[in-house]
């Protein structure tokens, strides 16, 4: 399992990329946050569970679609002054 933060360009926003994860990678996909517009740019916080090479297979699918990714450290810490507030970091703040 790892969690990751994709952030899609204006022109990916509509895509189906969560289907594609669950279909064509046999992933599980439980989204935590997510902000998309079509055709704006979008943000989704996903915790993807499956086999390592499939989650890495998934991950290089989207790197290669243009989708950027990011994954998510247990160990985070909040800097205010760097602070997007883009919200990703929520779902694992003890806070919340």
């Amino acid at each position: 399992t790892t969690k990751v933060v994709l952030r899609f360009p204006p022109d990916l926003s509509d895509q189906p990329v969560t289907y594609k994860l669950i279909k064509d990678y046999d992933l599980m996909v439980n989204i935590l946050r997510g902000h998309i517009t079509p055709k704006e740019e979008g943000m989704l916080v996903l915790e993807l569970t499956g086999k390592k090479k499939q989650l890495d297979r998934g991950i290089d699918f989207l790197t290669k679609l243009g989708v950027e990714t990011e994954k998510l450290s247990k160990d985070l810490r909040w800097l205010k002054d760097l602070c997007t507030h883009c919200t990703a970091c929520t779902s694992l703040c003890p806070t919340h």
